[in-house]
């Protein structure tokens, strides 16, 4: 304690005291206003504002840009989506059929609302169909549908693995409840052979002969 007296006697010391503590709480007053700032702040989806492309004939696009945000469901981007809908069907006339401005407006607000979540694909798969190139757009929707379909498949063989591994353990002690699990299996995975045998297996035992001849067939 002597020590520290002596050292603070010093009014240099006192000085350089003073000033890393303010420095401190000049730094401490930052943080704390930052983080009131951001903490209450909740993320919101990107805003795509899309026009006519440069280079484009105005009479194959709509003139009306989309802009989807946070608040995609606006008459504002209704309207436009529409737009963009009866011009599209307007300019590929062979290929209308009763229902499709119907099916192609739902079609380009998804995507529009994909296209806000951040899927650079369908960002640009609207812009195209802004520019009435059909065929482009089409590749790069095939591509997500494809993607999001594998993903699903995978998924689902997961799912189906899970209600296997159910069945197997549910079994032990309560053969409905594994019967439920394994056709539950089958219907995310018609292939899963273990999960095939084993409802198979209870079916039988069950009295179920058609459903167990079935199961084993499939097999």
């Amino acid at each position: 304690m002597n020590a520290l007296w002596r050292y603070l006697q010093v009014k240099k010391n006192r000085e350089l005291l003073a000033f890393i503590c303010g420095g401190l709480a000049t730094v401490i007053a930052g943080g704390f206003a930052a983080y009131t700032h951001f903490a209450d702040k909740k993320p919101e989806k990107a805003q795509v504002t899309l026009n006519a492309p440069n280079g484009v004939a105005a009479q194959s696009i709509t003139n009306s840009p989309i802009t989807i945000n946070n608040k995609s469901d606006n008459a504002e981007v209704l309207k436009a989506i529409a737009d963009l809908s009866k011009q599209l069907i307007a300019s590929n006339q062979a290929q209308a059929s009763p229902g499709t401005e119907k099916r192609v407006g739902e079609a380009i607000g998804d995507i529009a609302r994909g296209a806000a979540e951040g899927d650079e694909r369908l960002q640009k798969a609207l812009a195209l169909l802004q520019a009435n190139k059909i065929a482009e757009a089409s590749q790069l929707l095939r591509a997500v549908a494809e993607e999001k379909t594998a993903r699903i498949k995978k998924d689902s063989k997961d799912a189906a693995i899970a209600f296997r591994n159910l069945g197997a353990i549910a079994g032990l002690g309560d053969p409905k409840q594994a019967l439920d699990a394994y056709r539950k299996a089958i219907e995310l995975d018609p292939d899963d052979l273990e999960s095939l045998l084993g409802a198979g297996e209870i079916e039988l035992e069950r009295g179920e002969l058609n459903d167990a001849e079935r199961r084993f067939r499939r097999v």
